[in-house]
């Protein structure tokens, strides 16, 4: 059997300029390729909105060794809704490090750090675009 490759795709309704910047600063992702709805070959002059012209068509970033694509779309105005990562780190550290960043970009938390009962040490919050992130050390809690 041929291998299969499944990758997660955002689209950020407009947003996807600041996203991209967004997880540069607080998670340290790198940007891969961004091609922008001028730069498509062929594309028809009205498919797109004049002010979608400059936004992003297609791209990528990658995040701790994990690779996501992101578009703006062509509806602006909506919001992402029902997406999530889970980031599983080694120590309580890193996974402050990361909560902490990602709370200090303007996101919303959920449940702060803090033991449970299926991890020693997890939290959860909605970054500004609505996506979910849950920051978690591996393990059943003590």
């Amino acid at each position: 059997m041929d291998k299969t490759t499944m990758t997660p795709y955002l689209v950020f309704y407009g947003q996807c300029d600041e996203a991209l910047k967004f997880y540069q600063e607080r998670l340290g992702a790198t940007i891969g390729m961004v091609m922008r709805f001028n730069q498509a070959p062929g594309m028809p002059e009205d498919a797109i909105a004049p002010d979608f012209k400059d936004k992003v068509m297609h791209g990528e970033f990658n995040v701790r060794g994990m690779t996501i694509f992101a578009s703006d779309g062509s509806h602006p105005g909506k919001r992402i809704e029902g997406v999530s990562f889970a980031i599983e780190v080694q120590t309580k550290e890193e996974a402050d490090a990361i909560f902490n960043s990602l709370v200090a970009g303007g996101s919303e938390v959920i449940m702060p750090m803090e033991e449970t009962f299926w991890s020693p040490y997890y939290g959860m919050l909605n970054d500004p675009f609505n996506v979910g992130w849950m920051v978690m050390l591996p393990g059943e809690a003590p």
